[in-house]
This record gives structure tokens, sequence and C-alpha cells, in this order.
């Protein structure tokens, strides 16, 4: 029995981190959308990890010095070492993905994308052997098909403007997507038996130096006279911190890696809905499929 209601707190615990990891990432995106117009994909990408740094140290500041908590370290140069490799990889994913989805057709590069988090319940199945119920699977396996089909446009599709060999910026997105199913995975394994908080932070806040100093390199434009683009930036870090603090923390207190992947994977529903109440972007007959399939495998999920 005890083990039992164990179980049933990690999988709320699962569906809860992952939701939350998936509504701030949604709405982040749909904030990046806006902001992307008025100051460019790099821009935005740049000044959104430099808030999202701003939120974490605030977060920081008052855990230790309000509450006096205790700030933790990494213990060793292995440990450095890793928060180094983690944050160049996840800073060298979000560059790939920009200039992927720069180059080609979001239509079918989001699409791609999208599926990284079925390749990553994939990973933990095989590499780490997590076990899933009968009832969990057939839930995670509806929920990924939804999120698929929330990425697909059908009207494309219909037109024959999809080519899945000629698309540009295709190989930028497939690298992008292994690499992102290969970092959750090996995140969710770093971060377990750590500080969710603290590790994230310096993963986050390594992966904001890597992107400024490419943005530098590269000497990309940054600086732009509409106002509106900075205060989206503000919003999208308070996000992305919000969504990696989710994510680590449901990697750290549970074993349901593939809940946790697959939940913060379905991004794009939020991205959907904000769509059609702001922008008045009417969603496909499929991705309304998208849609019901991904809430149908939520409410599933609570239940199993």
């Amino acid at each position: 029995m005890p083990k039992t209601k164990l179980t049933m707190t990690e999988i709320l615990l699962a569906i809860i981190t992952g939701l939350i990891a998936m509504l701030a990432w949604g709405i982040g995106d749909f904030f990046a959308k806006k902001s992307i117009d008025d100051i460019g994909e790099y821009a935005t990408l740049f000044w959104g990890h430099i808030y999202g740094c701003g939120f974490f140290l605030a977060i920081l500041y008052d855990r230790v010095v309000k509450n006096h908590a205790k700030c933790r370290y990494p213990e060793n140069p292995n440990e450095w070492l890793s928060l180094i490799f983690f944050g160049t990889l996840q800073a060298i994913i979000y560059l790939l993905l920009y200039r992927g989805f720069r180059k080609g057709q979001l239509s079918i590069l989001n699409t791609i994308f999208a599926s990284y988090s079925g390749i990553t319940v994939l990973l933990s199945i095989l590499l780490f052997n997590e076990k899933l119920a009968i009832y969990s699977s057939l839930s995670l396996m509806i929920l990924f098909i939804g999120i698929i089909l929330m990425n697909l446009d059908s009207k494309a599709l219909i037109k024959g403007k999809i080519s899945f060999i000629k698309t540009p910026g295709l190989v930028e997105v497939i690298i992008a997507t292994v690499l992102a199913a290969i970092w959750t995975i090996l995140w969710s394994d770093f971060v377990d038996h750590r500080d969710a908080f603290t590790y994230s932070f310096y993963m986050y806040f390594i992966m904001t130096a890597a992107i400024v100093l490419w943005c530098l390199f590269k000497r990309v434009k940054l600086i732009s006279s509409n106002d509106n683009g900075w205060a989206y930036c503000v919003f999208i870090g308070l996000l992305e911190c919000t969504a990696y603090i989710a994510v680590s923390t449901g990697y750290r207190w549970t074993h349901y890696t593939s809940i946790v992947a697959l939940l913060s994977g379905a991004f794009s529903l939020p991205v959907v809905i904000l769509s059609r109440i702001f922008l008045w972007e009417i969603p496909t007959r499929i991705q309304y499929i998208g849609i019901a399939l991904v809430i149908i495998g939520i409410v599933l999920l609570s239940f199993s």
C-alpha cells in the first residue's frame, strides 16, 4: 500500500511539473512569435535568456539572502564540466532550431521538432529501463499523436506544399530534434539526487553565456527601437525560467521521465489556443483533433 501511494504521488507530481512546463514554454513561444516580428529571432533569443537569468538570480537572492537557504555548488570538476556540456548543448539546440525555422517551412519543421518528446520516451525506456503500466503507455501514445497533429499543417499537406526531402532547414531541425531528446534524457539522469533549482540555474546561465558569445561573435543586431519586443522578452525570460525549474523538479523527484517529457513537449497546445484568441489564427480540423487527443491523453494520465 505505501508503495502504491508513493507511485501515485510521483505520477501526480510528474503530471503537474510537465503541465507547468508545457504552459510556460507554450506561452513563452507565443510571446516569442510576437517578439521575433518586432526585433528579430536572434535578438529575441539573446534578450529573452538575459532576462531569464535575471529572474533566476532574483529567486536565488530570495532563497539565500531572505530565507537563509543554503546555496549549493557543484561538488567536483566533473559536475562543472557536465553543466558546461548541458548549457552549451542547449544553446546549440536553440541556435540550430532558429536557423532552421528561418530557412524553411515552419509547417513541417515544427512538426519534426515536436517529435523530440517521443524520442525521449523511447530513450528513457531503452536506456534507463523506465517501466510504464499499459494504461499509462496508452495515454502517452494518445498524447504524442496529439502533439504531432497539433503541429501538422494539413492545408499545406493537401496542396502538396510540404516536401520532407527538399525543405530548407531540414538538416538543422533534425539535428536539433535528436540533440533535444538526448539533452532531455541525460539531464533527467544528471539532475536526479541534485538540487533542481540551483543546477537549473547553473545550466541556464551557461546556456545564456554561450548564446551571448555566439551573438557577439556573429555581430547580430541586438538593439531595436521597438518597445514591444523588449516587453515580450521579459515575459519570455520569466516563462523560460519557470519551465526549466518545473521539468528539472519533475526529473529530480519522480521516476517518470516519459510523462514529464511528453507533457512539457505539448507546448504547442497553449500556442494554438492563444493564437486563436489573440491573433485570430483559426486552427485546421486536424489541429483540433490534435488538441482533443492531447487533452484526452492528459486526462487519462491523471487516472493512471
